[in-house]
């Protein structure tokens, strides 16, 4: 076996450890995925003999969107706090991001060797989080000594449930390419007990919406990319009028009418929506100033399902974006989202189908769920990138994989 081939499989066994930490905690990505993408430049360097050549669009991107949070500062209303936060979320994007150039490199043979490593951790993580929702949580109680009568709520593991979900579609089209049915019919049933068990409504949407999105491309192949970034783009664009729309319109009926709307505090976070949108609309130019919204004390609200007046995050990338950078950083977000769009559409119709379905997937989370700036889930969206690119990439690529002028 060549010396290079081991380097690689070595390498990519590496790269499945995070994946089976992630039965645990996901919060330890935020470390592993810098540390990968380093090592990543090594492995390029000892394998081909050649540095890796960076894809220079998706850094100019995300870089851009980085220099945008530390020029915040010079406007934000909590300068040092933006200032510390654009580093942070610079330095791990920067880093992890060779991980995704190294694995375009990647043998075929080496990831073969070890790509039924990935479902079947992903089989380990799905039946550690079943047994822990199921029967109490007896492994963490074990680890951390909390006594049976202390109440552990089963949102604790709605992170962990975030990495299996947007890893499932990956090793399910792993286990197809492999011919691996059993193993996949395995995947299956442990995938429904996790959503049936889980708490995280948002795990349970983003499922059912990478479903739909995997879906729309065999029936519309043509005009279903161009349809749902455009949908996308308006979201971004007029979120921050379409929110107090919603408030007023759902968020009563959300509160009495709907059961799961109701455990999901949907109008709780509707009412966020609405007086963090009118906070927007008073400075749409330039927004607050990046990770401030924790700063701000004049939020204006009836306090009518959300008992207070300061929040953490807005909960939702569009007004993350619009609250904190204003109108540039939602110029910045289009560019980057008709990048996206101009990669998958050089791609053959076939292969769209999995990062469309991730695509759909990941801003489900973004939208409802954690803050943007969270190190898990930024690292998170990262390694199901380049786990993404592994599975799906043909035989032989280039260097880099800008599409055809």
């Amino acid at each position: 076996m060549p010396n290079s081939l081991n380097i690689w499989i070595g390498f990519l066994a590496a790269l499945v450890v995070p994946l089976i930490l992630a039965a645990f905690s996901p919060l330890p990505l935020a470390f592993f995925m810098p540390l990968l993408g380093l090592i990543s430049i090594a492995v390029v360097r000892l394998s081909t003999g050649a540095w890796l050549k960076p894809d220079w669009p998706l850094y100019g991107w995300i870089g851009a969107l980085c220099v945008l949070g530390a020029l915040s500062s010079l406007w934000s209303i909590a300068p040092q706090g933006s200032i510390e936060r654009a580093w942070k979320i610079g330095a791990l994007l920067l880093f992890s991001l060779p991980l995704i150039d190294a694995v375009k490199l990647c043998p075929q043979e080496a990831f073969i060797r070890i790509r039924l490593w990935i479902p079947a951790a992903l089989v380990l993580v799905g039946t550690a989080i079943c047994t822990e929702l199921f029967f109490n949580f007896p492994i963490y109680r074990w680890l951390e000594k909390i006594p049976e009568e202390q109440i552990i709520n089963g949102s604790y593991l709605n992170k962990n449930v975030a990495i299996f979900t947007l890893v499932l579609p990956i090793a399910l089209l792993i286990c197809r390419q492999a011919h691996r049915h059993f193993l996949a019919l395995t995947l299956i049933i442990v995938s429904i007990a996790v959503i049936a068990l889980t708490e995280s409504q948002a795990a349970q949407l983003a499922l059912g919406f990478m479903m739909l999105g995997w879906c729309s491309l065999f029936i519309m192949p043509v005009a279903g990319l161009p349809a749902a970034f455009t949908v996308i783009a308006l979201i971004l664009i007029f979120m921050p009028w379409i929110a107090p729309i919603a408030f007023d319109a759902f968020a009563d009926q959300m509160a009495h009418d709907h059961v799961m709307a109701a455990k999901a505090s949907t109008s709780a976070r509707l009412e966020n929506w609405d007086f963090i949108s009118r906070k927007i609309l008073s400075n749409p130019w330039t927004g607050f100033g990046m990770d401030a919204t924790r700063s701000i004390t004049d939020f204006h609200t009836d306090k009518l399902y959300f008992a207070n007046d300061r929040i953490m995050h807005p909960h939702n990338l569009a007004l993350q974006i619009w609250i904190e950078f204003g109108l540039p950083g939602i110029i910045i977000t289009l560019g980057f989202l008709g990048y996206l769009y101009r990669r998958l559409v050089a791609l053959p119709p076939q292969q769209r189908r999995l990062p469309f379905a991730l695509l759909c997937g990941a801003l489900i989370f973004l939208m409802v769920s954690w803050s943007l700036w969270s190190g898990w889930l930024l690292a998170s969206l990262l390694y199901v990138a380049a786990l993404m690119v592994l599975a799906a990439k043909p035989t032989s690529v280039p260097v880099t994989s800008s599409p055809p002028r």
